[in-house]
């Protein structure tokens, strides 16, 4: 599997979205990309780019 991200992703960074009538943190949000990335790789489930 092919995992294909950029730097570029990290701009999206609304500071709260609505959720259930409430106003809370993002879910995708910059630091998601880390951690999305790093299971990845520790998982090897394939190549990152």
């Amino acid at each position: 599997m092919r995992t294909i991200y950029t730097e570029r992703h990290r701009l999206r960074d609304a500071k709260t979205e609505l959720y259930g009538g409430e106003l809370v943190q993002p879910f995708e949000r910059p630091s998601r990309v880390d951690m999305v990335i790093k299971a990845v790789r520790e998982s090897g489930l394939g190549d990152t780019h």
